[in-house]
């Protein structure tokens, strides 16, 4: 009886300290200093410029922001989260967390056959709080000498 006593005493005293790590639950990972759904806002610093490259016969600048682009103007604020895999997420536009320094966060988006379009942001950080954002947004449409590209770009700050 003493021997299955110490015996349980034993077997307690090593699976307490176990559970009670996984008591809180697992750390949550982080992307570049951010949680999954963080939330900041940053301002539109300047008129947006948007352009269109065509393939076949060039470019130009539009004069007014493409349909399926978030709609900003100078003095706007943005709102931003983070999804649960670290992409930045505004409006309709998600791009995936490419890489993260102290000071900075890159999203870079891919392209491939089903989704063509390669948007990409620079994220400045000061004090691990973003304070300057470089966000270009892209859309691809057609195809061979018919595609062309629609691209608005944003400068945002704090």
């Amino acid at each position: 009886m003493k021997t299955l006593l110490l015996s349980v005493i034993a077997c307690c005293a090593v699976i307490l300290p176990v559970t009670q790590a996984h008591a809180g639950g697992p750390a949550s990972k982080t992307f570049g200093g951010f949680s999954p759904n963080d939330r900041f806002k940053l301002t539109v610093d300047d008129k947006p410029v948007a352009v269109v490259i065509s393939v076949g016969s060039g470019g130009g600048l539009l004069s007014k922001i493409p349909t399926g682009f978030p709609k900003l103007k100078k003095s706007d604020k943005v709102s931003f989260k983070i999804g649960s895999k670290g992409e930045l997420i505004i409006d309709n536009f998600s791009i995936p967390f490419d890489s993260g320094t102290p000071t900075e966060n890159l999203y870079t988006e891919v392209p491939s056959a089903k989704k063509p379009n390669i948007s990409q942001a620079a994220l400045i950080k000061t004090a691990g709080k973003p304070t300057f954002m470089n966000l270009v947004l892209r859309k691809v449409t057609g195809s061979g000498l018919s595609t062309k590209v629609y691209q608005v770009s944003y400068l945002l700050e704090k």
